[in-house]
């Protein structure tokens, strides 16, 4: 009975080190997630913005050179 238990034991002992890295690889997954979008949203917002505002330099200097 006793060979029975320590099994028992030792399979539950297993599985839960198996679940503890499963747990530990979501974790640092979705550490990884939640650092990567913020950074990746700044950069696209940065782009928009410098490809914004080198459109609006392009018409004026073509407004500008409308005008004259």
């Amino acid at each position: 009975m006793a060979n029975g238990k320590t099994a028992v034991i030792e399979k539950t002992d297993k599985d839960w080190e198996i679940l503890k890295g499963q747990l530990q690889e979501v974790c640092n997954l979705l550490g990884v997630i939640m650092f990567f979008v913020p950074i990746l949203l700044l950069g696209v917002c940065y782009g928009v913005r410098a490809g914004l505002i080198a459109m609006f330099e392009k018409t004026l200097e073509m407004l500008k050179q409308w005008g004259e």
